[in-house]
């Protein structure tokens, strides 16, 4: 049972540098509250969630062999491909979000100016 989320890890990657980063799930907000308070532009996506720092260390290890395997680079630009090999990597719990961008996300409309 998880007693405090904001101790599990995250994984972010940035398409531009080709390159992961681990954090604790307290320091990636930290972080992206501090880029936006001082206007700083990342472009670190968090990809992942793990319950230890291992697991995310080897989903990255395991996300370059699969790169390196498939012969990904980022200068081939074929990002379906890269989001195929995250899902594939990422454990069962994860791989089934709607990532499929052909079945968009359907999300309610909320009014926050509306009286209920």
């Amino acid at each position: 049972m998880i007693t405090d989320p904001l101790r599990l890890f995250v994984v972010e990657y940035s398409m531009s540098q080709d390159a992961t980063s681990v954090h604790s799930f307290r320091k990636m907000a930290e972080n992206n509250l501090r880029n936006l308070g001082e206007g700083r532009y990342t472009d670190y996506l968090p990809i992942g969630i793990f319950l230890t720092r291992d697991q995310a260390d080897n989903f990255c290890v395991r996300l370059r062999q699969r790169q390196d395997e498939v012969g990904w680079s980022q200068s081939n630009r074929d990002w379906r491909l890269m989001q195929e090999i995250v899902v594939d990597l990422l454990p069962r719990q994860l791989n089934n979000l709607n990532w499929d961008q052909r079945q968009p996300y359907e999300a309610r409309e909320f009014n926050v100016y509306q009286d209920e």
